[in-house]
């Protein structure tokens, strides 16, 4: 119950328990002064909020969202999985899902654009975004859930591909065109 007298803080926030502080206030326009400066005070960090229980970490956020009942049923769960586990795990695992931010995104992202793709070769900016979309989904579960506030993949932008494919044809391929072409193009073909 709310005497007026003490300032409560945490209310609805995820895993927080209230935290009350004596404002020693004799009016209401006062606690609210001194409700400001506590607030303020814990977004730069100065005092910190009471959570209840061990903070989640991106490695807990993981296993709950491989055993979701529709992600094990997709078609791509081997894939999901596997890629959590080589590729986000060593890079996220041990860090608290607060403290991961656009820039640790920004950071993986630019690592793994260096990394070799399939075979040795360059990695397809395709693989890049599949892998940027699997982070997305993770934490908008995460925020779903309400162990985060906000997704921090939701500000980074995904790559243009470009899925165009070179390709030469075969001499019976290109016979076959002649053949089927007005009198007018096949030079054209003879060109291109």
């Amino acid at each position: 119950m709310d005497d007026g007298k003490v300032l409560q803080l945490a209310r609805g926030t995820p895993g927080a328990k209230v935290k009350r502080w004596k404002t020693g206030a004799t009016n209401k326009t006062l606690a609210k002064e001194q409700e400001s400066i506590i607030k303020t005070d814990l977004m730069k960090g100065r005092i910190k909020s009471v959570e209840d229980g061990p903070s989640r970490t991106f490695r807990f956020l993981a296993a709950q969202y491989l055993q979701l009942a529709d992600i094990k049923r997709q078609a791509s769960y081997s894939w999901k999985k596997t890629t959590i586990e080589n590729r986000f795990m060593p890079v996220f695992g041990t860090k608290v899902l607060g403290g991961i931010t656009t820039s640790h995104i920004e950071a993986y992202r630019d690592n793994r654009r260096l990394a070799p793709g399939l075979q040795k070769t360059t990695l397809k900016v395709s693989s890049l975004n599949r892998d940027l979309a699997l982070l997305k989904h993770l934490f908008s579960y995460a925020v779903r859930e309400g162990w985060l506030e906000k997704n921090p993949v939701s500000r980074i932008k995904l790559e243009k591909e470009n899925n165009a494919r070179d390709r030469v044809l075969e001499p019976e391929e290109f016979t076959r065109l002649q053949a089927h072409s007005a009198p007018h193009l096949q030079s054209v073909n003879l060109m291109a």
